[in-house]
């Protein structure tokens, strides 16, 4: 564990604006769902300096969202490659150095995703 998250935000916009045209292939007209935006914010308190070393390296990382009420019923956001930016400011805490990190996700090359979504729940099929 690099630290502990004491704040986070996730936001995701696939860019799609709501169009009432319908094309005759059943398909909606003047969209593009290929522009896809993962950011978010969140607040580290640290344990070392390896988050802010991998920040200030832009090396990315991938990132995970998620709400879990028992073993069969969860939620789990992934941000798979994240690049976090160069700190500009540390906040002393009371538990040790805190830092907001304003970050950006990317296309994962291999896995060719930005984020990905995964429910586990009891119901069969949607």
């Amino acid at each position: 564990m690099l630290g502990n998250i004491v704040s986070a935000e996730l936001m995701y916009s696939n860019n799609l604006e709501k169009i009432e045209v319908i094309r005759s292939d059943g398909r909606i007209a003047d969209i593009d769902p290929g522009i896809v935006k993962c950011s978010g914010n969140l607040i580290a308190r640290f344990q070392d300096t390896s988050l802010l070393d991998q920040a200030t390296a832009r090396t990315p990382c991938e990132i995970a969202f998620g709400w879990t009420i028992d073993a069969s019923r969860s939620l789990l956001f992934t941000a798979h490659r994240v690049f976090l930016p160069r700190g500009n400011r540390q906040i002393q805490g009371p538990g040790g150095i805190q830092m907001p990190f304003a970050w950006q996700a990317a296309l994962d090359p291999v896995l060719t995703k930005t984020c990905t979504v995964v429910l586990t729940n009891d119901v069969a099929s949607y």
